[in-house]
């Protein structure tokens, strides 16, 4: 699919994609430190360096598709309709996006099951039903929807339904805390 894709929406979506991930690592960071600080201070200073830490490991794996789309195109015989990945495109996505995309998914997986637990022990700002409700409009918007919404919004959440997903639950998540902490 990448290769087929215009120029402009690639560059674009790198762009977009890569000059937010400071802001998601700052946000994100920061937001759940507050939420989490009742718990304790190794609680909030583990949630603010696990997104810190785990957040540009995702953004090689973001960045990754830019190049692959490079890589493909470089690979395809002139004249030639774009098919899979070959050779190259695959070993430098296996090689070195995919090992730091998991290292980060399981860092920051790790610190959010943390998360998790404290909201359900009642020991966050979270009130406890929001550590099921949060999760769950993650999952719909990442998952469940693309399926059952206009085309124009299926496009968006297959290209970017984690992102859309995060901002969702960030959204949600603002909401609830807004006045807790007061």
């Amino acid at each position: 699919m990448l290769a087929g894709l215009p120029q402009t929406q690639v560059t674009l979506g790198y762009y977009i994609g890569e000059l937010a991930i400071p802001f998601l690592c700052v946000t994100t960071a920061w937001h759940l430190y507050l939420a989490v600080r009742p718990a304790g201070r190794w609680a909030s200073w583990l949630i603010l360096a696990a997104t810190a830490y785990s957040a540009p490991l995702i953004a090689v794996w973001h960045a990754s598709f830019a190049f692959m789309r490079s890589i493909v195109r470089a690979e395809l015989p002139a004249g030639a309709m774009p098919g899979g990945p070959g050779t190259e495109a695959l070993l430098a996505y296996s090689t070195y996006a995919l090992p730091l995309f998991r290292v980060g998914l399981g860092v920051a997986g790790f610190a959010y099951l943390v998360v998790f637990g404290l909201i359900m022990s009642g020991r966050t700002l979270y009130p406890r039903w929001s550590g099921v409700v949060l999760p769950g409009v993650y999952v719909l918007f990442a998952f469940v929807l693309e399926p059952y919404v206009p085309l124009w919004a299926g496009v968006v959440l297959d290209a970017a339904g984690w992102n859309v997903a995060g901002a969702a639950m960030f959204g949600l998540s603002t909401a609830i805390l807004w006045r807790r902490d007061a």
